[in-house]
């Protein structure tokens, strides 16, 4: 799978194949084409891949279920990423403006700024006098940004299946206290 693809669009594929290879009569069994699949992920499912490998009991559909949503999770974390660029300089007219420009016919609507008839907005001096006052008013150029982050209900998972952590109670069925504190560690430190 190219970085660039689709999680979904890389399983239909690999789907597609094993099912053609199924009725060739070339039959490949459940744990072979979960290795399969997990090795033909690019290396941003490097973490995941390794914590499936680890799970015990661990099957094609479960594997597939958990690539997906992870690929959803990354898929969320990069669209809340924005970047901005403000620059400043003239924009290209567009071709229509440029072709009426050329006939040599003089413009007969009105303006919309001031609503005199022979000229356009682009074109008024009411419009170019008060812009050329703002510039030299020492007015300053100003760019602004903003950066949503959306903050989802994660899992962490556990590889040995022995608990689950979440940080809302009401996820839960049932909660009980413990009678000690727990020492958590998690893979990456």
């Amino acid at each position: 799978m190219d970085r660039g693809d689709q999680l979904m669009d890389h399983m239909m594929k690999f789907d597609e194949l094993t099912m053609e290879m199924a009725t060739l009569g070339d039959e490949i069994n459940e744990e072979d084409m979960l290795v399969i699949l997990l090795g033909s992920l690019p290396v941003d499912f490097e973490p995941i891949i390794r914590i499936l490998e680890n799970m015990p009991g661990m099957n094609l559909m479960s594997a597939k279920e958990i690539l997906r949503r992870e690929w959803v999770r990354m898929q969320s974390r990069e669209s809340s990423e924005v970047a901005l660029k403000a620059t400043r300089g003239r924009i290209p007219k567009k071709k229509y403006q440029q072709r009426a420009q050329n006939t040599g016919e003089a413009f007969s609507g009105k303006c919309f700024k001031c609503g005199q008839r022979g000229h356009r907005k682009s074109e008024c001096r009411t419009r170019i006098e008060q812009n050329h006052l703002s510039r030299q008013s020492g007015e300053d150029d100003h760019a602004f940004m903003a950066v949503s982050y959306v903050e989802k209900n994660n899992w962490l998972l556990d590889s040995g299946v022995t608990s689950h952590m979440c940080c809302q109670k009401s996820d839960f069925q049932s909660l009980r206290n413990l009678d000690a504190p727990v020492k958590i560690s998690i893979a990456d430190g």
